[in-house]
């Protein structure tokens, strides 16, 4: 308890703005922060600058994505056609791999 307490008391406004970012976390770095004893107030202000930085994040991306839509989605096609190429190729040696595998392993021993 001693060293989560000393953790927070230097990294607490850090953790507690990245927390909203590290979305498996999230949860934990909140209740760390009240076992810790950061004071309600520092841990709502940080809570609200990092929900303001994450929602101008996703703005700026929806309207990054929006510019350029377009060409994304004729990429995406491009590559889900390749990736769909590679993927059956990979399965194709994977099964044929476990398949001489298989007749290798079923051959009898002759002495």
């Amino acid at each position: 308890m001693q060293w989560l307490q000393e953790s927070f008391a230097k990294h607490s406004i850090l953790l507690l703005v990245a927390n909203r970012f590290l979305p498996l976390v999230r949860g934990l770095i909140l209740f760390a922060s009240g076992m810790a004893g950061v004071s309600y107030a520092r841990a709502a202000i940080c809570s609200t600058i990092s929900a303001i930085l994450l929602n101008g994040l996703l703005v700026a991306l929806g309207y990054f994505v929006s510019t350029r839509l377009e060409h994304l989605l004729y990429l995406v096609k491009a590559y889900s056609t390749v990736l769909i190429i590679v993927m059956s190729l990979v399965l194709c040696g994977y099964l044929i791999w476990r398949f001489v595998l298989r007749r290798k392993n079923k051959q009898p021993e002759i002495k």
